[in-house]
């Protein structure tokens, strides 16, 4: 049987290594997913630059995945994940967040816990200040600086309309702290 057409199959046999340094680390998830058409869902009007805006053309050249583009400065969602989950619903519920932000046109980052290892330290620390667990649910999504959300509270947000405007600020201020193109004389 061919399993040509068929997106999981696809998605579990893709690696993504993202430098020299991770090549001898295996994720199911890419570092960075900047989905096509994120700008025209999420930025602000940028006051007269156009499409185009700060990160290049509408739409952007390809990525990780999903093929916008993302200049410079901390994407406003990250997502910790792990690609070896405890169990058959921490596993669903990792591809659940992550095909629910690449559907609203989220740009966001990855954290594959089980392929980066030193990231579990700070993650942990930050989980227990910011959701007052060391061992929270797998996913978690941080939104912006400081809102962090398990699959549950993301899921409320959404159904309550109040999940939009966290991401429409959380871009806001994204592209904000993206460094400005220099002038071309």
């Amino acid at each position: 049987r061919s399993t040509a057409g068929v997106p999981s199959l696809q998605r579990a046999a893709t690696v993504f290594a993202t430098t020299a340094a991770d090549s001898n680390r295996v994720s199911l998830w890419p570092r960075v997913c900047v989905p096509r058409g994120w700008r025209a869902a999420w930025a602000p009007d940028d006051g007269g630059e156009g499409g185009e805006g700060r990160g290049g053309a509408a739409g952007g050249a390809d990525s990780a995945e999903g093929g916008g583009s993302w200049v410079g400065g901390m994407l406003p969602v990250t997502v910790y994940l792990s690609s070896v989950a405890p169990d058959r619903k921490a596993a669903r519920d990792c591809r659940y967040v992550h095909d629910f932000l690449v559907a609203k046109k989220v740009p966001h980052a990855t954290v594959d816990l089980a392929a980066y290892p030193e990231e579990r330290a700070p993650f942990a620390r930050l989980a227990h200040r910011h959701l007052g667990t060391s061992a929270p649910p797998f996913p978690v999504v941080r939104v912006g600086a400081g809102l962090w959300l398990n699959k549950g509270q993301l899921q409320d947000r959404e159904d309550h309309s109040e999940l939009d405007p966290l991401f429409r600020r959380a871009v806001a201020e994204g592209l904000r702290a993206q460094p400005e193109a220099p002038e071309r004389e």
